[in-house]
């Protein structure tokens, strides 16, 4: 049987996909893999650290007023000073070395999957976890506006590494596909816990607004997903979808 020129390249369109969803299969079911893995250390690392996932959710409490003046000025009361004042001056230098300083003097505590927390000058938003396919775990970036102060910086890295960690990639990715922005919707959970923090962080006026603006711009890019603008079930999906990314 003779085949044309013309059958030859749709055979090797077809090869080629089936070759590409082969291989988009593998790499889900590798996170999921992982993901079930982790699953036990990251709720026992949750239960160490004092977090809850079923606490964190609420934001929306927060997006129904305008914070008051002791939501945004820093509560020097229940900060040691003494933590700060043996920091550098100034705001951190953007380098590595300021983000092992933070988490050395904080003394903040990562789960076993946590492979790393690297400078990552790129980055938009202040921090993001992603996998890590070399070591099998995830890893947090650090962008260039977690570097306004050493209270901030610490602030940011506590979030990710507490909740941003926890996060399940194949729930937000498979989600994104479908036209609900996952991504938005995980980064108000780590907001929500930023802000639920902020009066043990002792963050500035300037960086409480900060955080609370994020996560306005989160909520709002969740909530304009292009699925929902299709169907109206965004509050029937929200809980489920929270549970899912949480695990």
């Amino acid at each position: 049987m003779n085949i044309t020129v013309s059958e030859r390249s749709v055979f090797r369109i077809f090869s080629c996909l089936g070759v590409l969803i082969s291989a988009g299969c593998a790499a889900y079911l590798l996170v999921d893999i992982i993901s079930a893995i982790h699953h036990h250390d990251r709720n026992q690392f949750r239960k160490t650290s004092g977090y809850s996932s079923d606490t964190a959710w609420g934001y929306d409490a927060i997006l129904a007023r305008e914070p008051a003046v002791s939501d945004l000025v820093a509560d020097e009361d229940r900060h040691d000073e003494t933590v700060i004042s043996q920091l550098p001056e100034g705001p951190p230098p953007m380098t590595e070395s300021s983000i092992d300083l933070v988490i050395h003097h904080f003394d903040i505590q990562a789960p076993a999957y946590l492979t790393r927390v690297i400078l990552d000058p790129t980055l938009p938003d202040r921090s993001r976890t992603t996998m890590d396919w070399t070591r099998l775990g995830m890893q947090v970036h650090v962008g260039p506006s977690a570097f306004g102060s050493w209270e901030l910086l610490q602030s940011t890295i506590s979030k990710e590494v507490i909740v941003g960690t926890g996060h399940n990639p194949l729930i937000i990715s498979v989600a994104q596909e479908f036209g609900i922005d996952a991504r938005s919707l995980a980064d108000l959970e780590t907001y929500t816990f930023e802000w639920k923090q902020r009066r043990h962080t002792a963050l500035t006026k300037t960086a409480r607004l900060q955080v609370l603006r994020e996560a306005q711009r989160s909520h709002k890019r969740y909530a304009d997903s292009r699925l929902f603008k299709i169907l109206p079930v965004r509050e029937k999906i929200t809980p489920y979808l929270r549970s899912a990314i949480s695990g």
